[in-house]
């Protein structure tokens, strides 16, 4: 039996190395983006960049969101309300029943 830890780190492991794919395909059939990429990252001249100097470079941070866009690595996540969200109306609206509504669940 496989534990939890080891199910979430494959977990990681498998939509990264996707991401990680599709990233390196795109760059490859695009080269003006992938050198206005390489410019960018030269810029930084820095080989072990901390996190915050990772995320000031706003064109890697456009390239790795628009292939999350084009690829989405998770197609889609199951969600359940755990209550009713309330929509008021900016004025209320009269059924042909005759009962007055001013909002919709």
């Amino acid at each position: 039996m496989i534990g939890a830890e080891l199910l979430d780190l494959l977990k990681g492991h498998e939509t990264t190395s996707n991401a990680t794919a599709w990233a390196l395909l795109e760059l490859s059939t695009h080269p003006e983006i992938q050198s206005k990429l390489r410019e960018e990252l030269l810029s930084c001249h820095n080989d072990n960049p901390t996190i915050d100097e990772v995320n000031a470079l706003p064109y890697l941070d456009c390239v790795a969101r628009e292939t999350l866009r084009l690829h989405a690595v998770v197609s889609f996540i199951t969600r359940q309300a755990l209550e009713d969200d309330i929509i008021p109306f900016s004025k209320s609206v009269t059924l042909e029943n005759g009962d007055v509504v001013e909002s919709i669940r």
